[in-house]
């Protein structure tokens, strides 16, 4: 089980309850959709498969999965795809300092638009922060 669990507003309430998965789905949904049209995503974007000049659909589904169980969800992800591993699934991409800040500022753009309150995002960034500093390779 990989789930962290994410606790804010009483301290009794993961990220997943908070956003809910229509949320998240939504969360990832933006992020992707920053990614294909912000030219300051451009490198990060050029890392993904892409079909018809947008962000292969497979990829989108992952990181719902994935996000999911990583904010205290069901382990949508664990239970299709296995252990997340992320930097061993991102190995054979050249993920830099340039990608990781890119993605990052996806991220942060896509969370505009949630209910989460300005401490939470603050709290959730920072989670992303450490993951994206995981998964770095070059």
């Amino acid at each position: 089980m990989f789930n962290y669990f994410f606790k804010d507003r009483s301290l009794n309430q993961s990220f997943f309850e908070i956003l809910g998965q229509d949320q998240i789905n939504s969360l990832v949904d933006n992020f992707y959709e920053v990614m294909e049209s912000d030219h300051k995503a451009k490198e990060c974007f050029e890392l993904h498969e892409i079909f018809e000049g947008r962000v292969h659909t497979d990829s989108k589904e992952k990181l719902k999965a994935f996000l999911t169980g990583w904010m205290g969800g069901p382990n949508l992800f664990v239970e299709k795809y296995g252990p997340p591993r992320m930097r061993a699934r991102h190995i054979h991409i050249k993920i830099d300092e340039q990608a990781k800040e890119q993605w990052l500022y996806c991220m942060e753009k896509s969370m505009q638009n949630t209910n989460l309150y300005k401490k939470e995002k603050k709290k959730l960034m920072n989670s992303f922060l450490a993951l994206a500093m995981r998964i770095r390779n070059a």
